[in-house]
């Protein structure tokens, strides 16, 4: 009786694990491929990469939205990432942690890789995305990493298969122009969204991934986007 009233916890623990080291592991693929970029070209920021440089000058240019940019730009991230199949205008749902029925559509893109996983929605500017001068000195005074950012998108850690949720088996982040990742709702992202706050992030909005320290099962509305954030910060451990 004892097994069998526990077996189900036992599974999703499982599971939960799984989630977490194919998440540890997209992190460090796509961090090594982007730092690979710019050393393999001597700089430090991905705005002055010959594969991002394809991009355009637009401010908001992105490969997603095709053309010749993209074509150059597919073809420069094949040569660092192990990259199946690229949807520019493919269509994929997913929904939020808790709000059953709330799903999301990714309306621009997806990256599939060899190992199952893909990139949703995944936008790459050309030029750096980047706080000004007075505010990166207030962030990296409260200890914050992130001034310019160079890219967003979801990670799916297990592509297609279930659940497909934001928070469970995907994950938002940010890619920094120095090739890092930093997980939305985390400190980093927090101070540079609003450089004058206090950098909680999830942690004082419990609609990205409840409450610190606390199982999510009856929140009402969770989207999930926070967890990535949570699940690093609690070494990465999925404790909800």
């Amino acid at each position: 009786m004892v097994a069998a009233l526990t077996l189900p916890n036992l599974v999703a623990n499982y599971r939960n694990i799984v989630y977490v080291n194919q998440l540890k592991k997209s992190v460090s693929v796509l961090e090594q491929a982007f730092i690979k970029m710019l050393a393999d070209e001597g700089v430090e920021h991905l705005e002055d990469v010959s594969g991002f440089k394809t991009l355009g000058t637009a401010e908001y240019a992105s490969y997603v939205f095709g053309g010749t940019h993209g074509d150059a730009f597919e073809k420069y991230l094949k040569r660092y990432l192990n990259i199946v199949s690229i949807g520019r205008y493919s269509s994929r749902e997913f929904a939020y942690l808790t709000n059953k029925g709330v799903q999301i559509t990714s309306w621009s893109g997806t990256i599939y890789f060899k190992d199952g996983s893909m990139l949703l929605y995944p936008i790459f500017y050309p030029q750096q995305q980047m706080k000004s001068y007075d505010d990166c000195k207030l962030i990296k005074s409260k200890g914050g990493h992130l001034c310019s950012y160079q890219g967003v998108f979801y990670i799916d850690v297990n592509g297609d298969k279930r659940p497909n949720k934001a928070g469970r088996d995907i994950f938002r982040f940010y890619l920094s122009a120095d090739g890092h990742l930093y997980p939305d709702g985390g400190k980093d992202v927090s101070f540079y969204q609003n450089p004058g706050g206090n950098g909680k992030g999830w942690r004082e909005t419990s609609y990205q991934c409840g409450d610190v320290g606390k199982p999510i099962n009856n929140f009402k509305s969770v989207t999930g986007n926070g967890c990535a954030a949570r699940i690093i910060e609690n070494g990465w451990n999925m404790d909800y």
